[in-house]
């Protein structure tokens, strides 16, 4: 499976010199009042502890910005971010690859993590939960299980709701934030924003 199909990886605040300036973190977020104040005050706790945050699932219908969020989380409190999709993590190798090289307190995004197969679930249980992973070597009479500790993260799940998880997984969410529909006010604000980004205005000269 191509590699840029599995994950993705965003540079830490101070790695992007070079690119353009804007706002960063929650500043560039509009709406969701309520989950950023959660996402803030989670975060703020594990940056005191220098520790990864709780994990965090965030639900809502497609088009709320919960992928917005997730990122954003990462700039505010200056985390590695590495983003992949559950239909794209098919094997436990894949998610191996993806777990054995996060930074210390990343963030892992699992964009549709209700689609995750049920073996690579199974596989992230025990690295959610305890930040390690067993693997079998050999097979009958010699079979043995090494234990691989991993750095600890902070998983982030996108899904429509809690209850498309299977419930030995969203158990292990101690964090649940629930995106709110948009008022008209912030539909509007936003389109602004992005008709700025485009270089034209909505409003009469």
């Amino acid at each position: 499976m191509d590699e840029a199909r599995i994950l993705s990886r965003l540079s830490l605040p101070e790695e992007k010199g070079k690119e353009a300036s804007g706002p960063r973190g929650f500043a560039r977020i509009v709406g969701q009042p309520q989950a950023v104040q959660r996402l803030k005050a989670v975060g703020e706790l594990g940056a005191t502890r220098n520790e990864p945050a709780p994990h965090i699932l965030l639900i809502g219908p497609n088009g709320m910005g919960k992928s917005t969020l997730a990122h954003a989380f990462a700039e505010e409190f200056g985390r590695q971010i590495v983003a992949t999709n559950g239909t794209a993590v098919g094997r436990g190798v894949d998610l191996m690859g993806i777990l054995t090289n996060l930074g210390p307190n990343a963030v892992l995004l699992i964009d549709e993590i209700h689609r995750l197969p049920r073996l690579v679930e199974e596989l992230l249980r025990p690295a959610m939960e305890g930040f390690a992973v067993d693997f079998v070597i050999d097979k009958g009479l010699h079979a043995r299980t090494l234990k691989y500790t991993l750095r600890r993260f902070t998983c982030i799940g996108i899904a429509p709701q809690q209850s498309a998880l299977p419930p030995a997984l969203a158990s292990l969410f101690p964090i649940v934030i629930s995106l709110q529909p948009y008022t008209q006010d912030e539909l509007s604000t936003m389109a602004q924003a992005l008709a700025r980004a485009r270089g034209f205005s909505l409003t009469p000269n």
